[in-house]
């Protein structure tokens, strides 16, 4: 077990997101170490910040033993690489000068740096270089994430970065460990888990959403995205006016602005069907209750996309938790399931 270490970890994902992994191993790790968050990808100018009137804060305490930490781009056309380099290392100083500071004053004996993205592989390995445990956390088939073929092949050189260099290198999925084993032959295979204790809580009797009755419900609850097969679910709806298409979550506004459009208009469409009904606004604590009222738990991934077809679905677990049956699209690691799948 890691004890009384300064953990840093690298997120790609913003704090309060649909997918959870980044909030649920800074949380788990917090309880024995202390943890600092660092975000990136979401980083503002100080222009921005006014504009916004948004708070400028760097390091900020989410909870007990955990911190968080809002980069800012200082210097202005971060358009432009060299000065978008420059914004992160001036970032890199600034958590690299906080972390020394706990280790110090708290009496940490080690510092470790996480990291699960490997477009962050340069930071990650910059923090290797300077003394810290390289943690490389791998929980998707980050090659097939871009439907950009550069960007892919810069994904693809920076994970390999990461296998080979990381002190640690693990994965959540038989799938991804049998692809990266031709780079790293010991990479470490570890459970998968999702959010128990929200699952473990009672439901009450008040449901916060009541989904239409009368039919079936086939549902999905999760972030919404391209990664969502739309004109499978399109052809379910109108072939099947007997059942109720059902989806919970709100839009992931990942990819580029062409695939968020995409999501947007494939929605409306649905949206004109009668047997289609989408609830976008659902806190987390109430999605069990919501989930609990599917009749048959979808996971409709367009496994077209690689990304998909190598991925992990966390929300299968919470399907198995609330005893719904799933029908899933091919996903290669839900292979290992296929008596309850």
């Amino acid at each position: 077990m890691i004890t009384r270490s300064l953990i840093l970890i690298l997120s790609n994902l913003p704090w309060k997101w649909t997918t959870e992994y980044v909030n649920q191993t800074a949380i788990e790790m917090s309880k024995n170490n202390t943890v600092i968050c660092f975000f990136w990808f979401e980083a503002l100018s100080l222009k921005e910040h006014v504009s916004q009137k948004t708070p400028i804060r760097l390091l900020y305490k989410i909870s007990s033993n955990l911190y968080g930490y809002d980069s800012i781009h200082f210097v202005p056309f971060r358009r432009f690489s060299t000065i978008n380099q420059l914004n992160l290392y001036i970032n890199l100083f600034l958590i690299y000068i906080i972390s020394a500071w706990f280790i110090t004053s708290h009496h940490l004996k080690n510092k470790i740096v996480w990291v699960f993205d490997p477009r962050l592989a340069q930071t990650a390995l910059f923090f290797k270089s300077i003394g810290y445990f390289l943690l490389y956390e791998c929980v998707d088939y980050w090659i097939g994430s871009t439907l950009d073929s550069l960007e892919a092949k810069q994904i693809k050189s920076n994970e390999q970065q990461l296998l080979q260099r990381s002190n640690l290198a693990v994965t959540d999925s038989h799938t991804l460990q049998r692809i990266h084993q031709g780079v790293r032959h010991d990479i470490a295979l570890v459970p998968l888990g999702f959010r128990l204790d929200t699952f473990q809580k009672k439901m009450g009797n008040i449901l916060s959403i009541v989904l239409p009755k009368g039919k079936p419900i086939l549902g999905f609850g999760g972030g919404i995205s391209y990664r969502i097969d739309f004109r499978l679910l399109e052809q379910l709806a109108k072939r099947n006016p007997q059942w109720n298409i059902v989806l919970v979550g709100p839009i992931l506004e990942i990819g580029n602005e062409k695939t968020v459009r995409y999501v947007r208009k494939k929605l409306q469409e649905l949206a004109k069907l009668k047997n289609f009904f989408r609830y976008p606004d659902i806190s987390k604590n109430n999605v069990p209750s919501v989930l609990q009222q599917f009749d048959i738990c979808i996971i409709p991934y367009d496994t077209r996309l690689l990304w998909n077809t190598y991925s992990f679905p966390m929300k299968l677990f919470e399907y198995f938790y609330l005893g719904k049956p799933v029908v899933s699209m091919p996903i290669e690691e839900l292979r290992q399931y296929n008596q309850f799948v």
